[in-house]
């Protein structure tokens, strides 16, 4: 695999095609960041665009034991 077919296959995985797809990962992502959370935080977060165009974000922050939120 040549660098030319890297290109393409990070140009084709970079960012989704849907624009609702990727401003909902990209408010899950500022959610961690805000809460300096990363993979093993016990922070959920969900995010989906809805019919007028808002981005709502539910979220629970959960003790490091996972028995408190």
């Amino acid at each position: 695999m040549g660098t030319q077919d890297d290109d393409e296959l990070i140009d084709a995985v970079s960012a989704p095609s849907d624009r609702d797809t990727y401003r909902a990962a990209a408010s899950e992502r500022m959610l961690l960041h805000l809460l300096q959370g990363h993979c093993n935080s016990p922070i959920a977060g969900y995010t989906q665009v809805d019919r007028g165009r808002e981005l709502p974000v539910r979220a629970c922050v959960f003790a490091p034991d996972g028995k408190t939120r």
